[in-house]
């Protein structure tokens, strides 16, 4: 079983005005964002490793940060989208709402209840049997060390 955080990665699939429009319902949720590539080699190292074998793995990021956080710090390194803080009484009547109205939403009420809870690793001592990365035996990137190297530059010579 392998549990990771919110993905992120090079040509993330955004839908509608997701792509240059984000808001933040339960901005102060803590989230372990993990990179595509570290998720998908994981998987390889799960199905091929005799020491995964009857573990959950929690397979969060590197760094514990707010969703608002996140998301700002993926705007910065990648995609260039404008990052609000949304209410969230809005965010769930629109989630409910849009469903009834358009037949493939950008969102749903049960997209917006993924964030109302902390989305990060658990406590070892609390679970039987769970283990992290360092039982795969691998180091997982941060949102900057994946993002690529021009869209870093732009923000950091413009003053």
């Amino acid at each position: 079983l392998i549990r990771h955080g919110p993905l992120y990665g090079k040509g993330a699939r955004t839908r509608g005005c997701g792509s240059w429009l984000y808001g933040c319902a339960y901005p102060q949720a803590l989230v372990q964002p993990t990179w595509v590539v570290d998720a998908a080699r994981a998987v390889v190292r799960c199905c091929f490793a005799q020491r995964a074998i009857r573990y959950k793995f929690d397979l969060g990021g590197p760094g514990t940060m707010t969703h608002y956080e996140d998301m700002r710090a993926r705007s910065r390194c990648s995609d260039n989208r404008i990052v609000f803080k949304a209410n969230t009484s809005v965010a769930m009547f629109l989630g409910r709402w849009t469903p009834w109205m358009f037949p493939n939403p950008w969102f749903d009420y049960d997209w917006i209840l993924t964030w109302e809870l902390d989305q990060v690793n658990r406590n070892t001592a609390m679970f039987d049997r769970l283990a992290s990365w360092d039982r795969l035996e691998y180091t997982q990137h941060t949102i900057e060390q994946e993002s690529p190297p021009y869209s870093r530059r732009r923000y950091h010579y413009q003053r």
